[in-house]
């Protein structure tokens, strides 16, 4: 078996053959038990077939081998991540794999078989080389801890906040960071029982914060409800974020609520909750679909503040379309205000 790893021939189809297993849509766990030699092994001893011909045995060579193949995978690794390539299997595999059959096409015709075209270059002992490269695995090693990783696919962020001033005061403090990779444009509103209050289009650079104190005193306690929302680049719908914000005294949600609750006595019930943060009585239109299918529909009348529940049974609903989704809608509108969704199995 050593003379086999002796042959540069061998050692090239060794490297074709975890090259292909790297690209191969085999298990993980195969893909990696055949394939690591290309990255830890091979690289290195064709190299040392190519340039050490004379080494006594395979346990002087591995050494020299191993740290060989480590640099070269470090090294390529490192370039192919700083290009718009990237570093994935189906690049490193056959470059690894080439330079290993390069080697071995060296080594060949450096073979006695092939005197007449070999040359003999003066090359440092095993020690020197020994040295050498793990002075470079040192270097790799310290150059990878040191190297953050690709971030091509980090995204940025927008933040918004409502806060009250104090607990006894009648303004509340509305804010927006601009977390985002560029400078972007926005449009904040807020409002209070659905009814807008205020807003101002922004346009904030990079890490720049704005905010402003907004006066509510006109606006009774009981009433003190709030809902912010940042529209982002002109985009009118649907919000890019949004807070909420309810003072100390007020009975109003700061919007209009959904919810979908399973019954924990009857496994084959649930609830639909409704709550109305509408600035008047407003008549709703309720769906609830099963399957994708409408299974109910239902048209509860509430004034602003008041919640809403009904329990639904769908004991006949089979149990493969047991995905309900509920979708609520002012009255007359054609874009659902609220969806919520519940998957219930029957006990």
């Amino acid at each position: 078996m050593t003379r086999a790893f002796a042959d540069p021939r061998f050692v090239a189809g060794l490297a074709v053959l975890s090259g292909i297993t790297a690209l191969s849509p085999a298990p993980v766990a195969v893909r990696v038990a055949l394939a690591a030699p290309l990255a830890l092994v091979l690289p290195g001893w064709a190299l040392s077939l190519a340039f050490l011909p004379d080494s006594e045995s395979w346990l002087g060579r591995l050494p020299v081998s191993v740290a060989t193949s480590v640099v070269l995978s470090g090294i390529t690794g490192l370039a192919l991540a700083a290009t718009p390539i990237g570093l994935t299997r189906f690049v490193w595999a056959p470059l690894l794999a080439g330079v290993t059959i390069l080697g071995a096409a060296v080594a060949y015709s450096r073979s006695p078989e092939h005197a007449l075209g070999r040359i003999r270059l003066g090359m440092p002992g095993r020690p020197v080389l020994a040295v050498v490269a793990a002075v470079a695995l040192v270097m790799v090693a310290v150059s990878l801890a040191r190297t953050p990783l690709s971030a091509g696919h980090i995204r940025g962020y927008s933040a918004l906040w409502l806060l009250p001033t104090s607990a006894e005061s009648d303004s509340i403090r509305i804010g927006v960071t601009n977390s985002e990779l560029t400078d972007t444009s926005y449009r904040v509103v807020l409002y209070s029982e659905g009814r807008a209050i205020f807003q101002r289009p922004l346009k904030l650079s990079v890490g720049e914060r704005w905010s402003a104190v907004i006066d509510v005193s006109s606006i009774p306690k009981e009433h003190r409800s709030f809902d912010a929302r940042l529209f982002k680049n002109g985009d009118p719908s649907p919000p890019y974020r949004e807070a909420t914000l309810v003072l100390p005294g007020s009975t109003a949600p700061p919007v209009t609520g959904l919810w979908l609750v399973p019954d924990q006595a009857d496994a084959g019930t649930m609830r639909v909750l409704v709550t109305s943060a509408e600035p008047k009585t407003e008549r709703f239109r309720l769906e609830l679909r099963a399957g994708g299918d409408v299974y109910k529909v239902i048209h509860p009348r509430l004034q602003p503040g008041e919640t809403w529940s009904r329990t639904i049974d769908f004991a006949s609903v089979p149990q493969g379309q047991r995905l309900f989704e509920a979708r609520l809608y002012r009255a007359g509108a054609g874009a659902p205000l609220r969806q919520a969704t519940l998957s219930q199995t029957a006990g």
